[in-house]
C-alpha cells in the first residue's frame, strides 16, 4: 500500500477548498447571467480546476504559489 505523505494530502486538502470557493463564488453571481453566459463560465471553472488539479497532481502543492 502507498503512503500518502503530509505534504500531497495538504496540496489534495488545499485543491479542494479551491474548488470548493470558486464553484460558490460562481453560484452567488448566477442571476445577472443569461443562460449562453453561465454555461461558458462554468465551463471555464471547470477547466481552470483541471488545469490546477493536474499542476498539483505533478508539481506538488507548492505550485499553487505561483498561481495566485
Amino acid at each position: 500500500m502507498k503512503k500518502i505523505s503530509i505534504l500531497s494530502l495538504q496540496g489534495y486538502l488545499a485543491m479542494i477548498l479551491l474548488t470548493n470557493i470558486i464553484f460558490v463564488s460562481c453560484k452567488n453571481n448566477s442571476g445577472q447571467f443569461t443562460a449562453g453566459k453561465r454555461a461558458i463560465v462554468k465551463d471555464s471553472v471547470i477547466r481552470m480546476i483541471t488545469n490546477i488539479s493536474k499542476d498539483v497532481s505533478a508539481k506538488g502543492p507548492g505550485c499553487l504559489a505561483g498561481l495566485f
